[in-house]
């Protein structure tokens, strides 16, 4: 996703990196993962379909693979798009795996770091088979997009799945030791500041007077302190939901170290949950909360999750605006290849979210009226 065009000062990529495109370190690698041979003779594979797509980095994957795997390549998917970095390879022994190549070094040698780390302590993620410096070929996981099974007549019972699973990350991350290992992610003041002030500047573009919020106390209680790890792009288009339940997550080159609540704010304040069931997802936050904040006394834990909640839905609305550009909804559902009225629904399902969320927050209560009014602005 590149900056923004359309709702100044928002820069998606920004907000998921800190504003820092690559780590800042090299994390060091287990034994096995990495291999990168002196020399290099392996031939392009030949079993590749004559219709395949971008051909030449197809063949170049299938080359890496059948080297490092010892398997040639028989079938190519892309799950996300031709044009994204990341393509499902089938294998001549049966195997399907996933080959990823990050725009940023940095950040593909973090993710077969991490990937390597929690699944040596039996968490919910892909296992990474091969790294040679830039391209991560790691298992597929099984099942369908959560996202996608969210859409389903009875979603909670997944998202139920999908809030165990991320406390379970968290806990294979301590274990492991993950937090002192990691990029700390939105630790300068000036990000924050900028996050506060989203709601202003979502209104100034739409013309809309926008209640003042108490910055002060707001800093304060979103300022970050004890940095723990998070996969932080914690959104159920990136998790698995497999044939018995379970959900387990993918896509790790964004993760870092700040407060465990965001990746619940992440997972709950996504456009793809449905509306509807509010008293479900209630239940849901009793009863995780003190499990992703143990050392936060209730209250606080609340106002946390609702506040950072609320300027989040600011966010992902702008994400929103950035893909539709100068056009229409329809054009930003043909962006994203949704169906047509996605992204209109989208907007719904946010502006209403944080209407809702706004109002269980003292701070925020007047901005709930505020969402109603966006909502009306950017449907119309």
């Amino acid at each position: 996703m590149t900056a923004s065009r359309q709702y100044p000062g928002v820069d998606f990529p920004a907000y998921l990196d800190s504003g820092r495109p690559d780590v800042p370190f090299w994390p060091p690698l287990p034994a096995g993962l990495s291999a990168v041979p002196d020399a290099d003779t392996t031939p392009i594979p030949s079993s590749l379909p004559a219709d395949t797509l971008r051909p030449r980095y197809v063949a170049e994957l299938a080359r890496v693979c059948a080297r490092l795997l010892g398997s040639t390549v028989t079938a190519v998917r892309w799950p996300g798009g031709p044009w994204h970095g990341s393509c499902r390879l089938t294998l001549a022994d049966g195997r399907e795996v996933i080959a990823s190549r990050r725009d940023v070094a940095g950040r593909a040698r973090l993710e077969a770091f991490v990937l390597a780390r929690l699944r040596a302590q039996g968490a919910p993620v892909p296992e990474p088979l091969a790294f040679n410096g830039l391209i991560l070929i790691q298992s597929a996981l099984p099942g369908r997009r959560l996202s996608d099974a969210l859409q389903d007549g009875e979603p909670w019972q997944p998202l139920a799945a999908a809030v165990e699973s991320l406390a379970r990350v968290h806990r294979c991350a301590d274990r492991a030791g993950l937090a002192a290992q990691v990029p700390v992610l939105g630790e300068h003041p000036d990000w924050l500041i900028a996050l506060l002030d989203r709601p202003s500047v979502l209104g100034a573009w739409l013309g809309l007077s926008t209640p003042p919020l108490p910055a002060e106390p707001l800093f304060d209680l979103l300022q970050l302190v004890r940095p723990r790890f998070v996969k932080w792009d914690a959104r159920p288009g990136n998790a698995m939901l497999d044939p018995d339940g379970r959900v387990a997550w993918f896509d790790w080159e964004h993760c870092g170290a700040r407060d465990p609540l965001d990746d619940l704010v992440w997972l709950l304040c996504d456009e793809s949950l449905p509306e509807g069931a509010e008293d479900t997802e209630d239940a849901l936050i009793a009863e995780w909360l003190p499990v992703f904040a143990p050392e936060r006394p209730a209250e606080e834990a609340h106002a946390y999750l609702r506040a950072q909640g609320v300027l989040h839905c600011c966010v992902r609305l702008g994400r929103l605006l950035d893909v539709r550009g100068e056009g229409d909804w329809e054009t930003a559902d043909r962006a994203l290849d949704k169906p047509p009225g996605t992204c209109r629904r989208s907007v719904t399902r946010l502006c209403r979210r944080g209407a809702r969320w706004a109002d269980r927050n003292r701070w925020l209560a007047g901005l709930a009226d505020w969402f109603e009014a966006v909502e009306r602005r950017l449907l119309d």
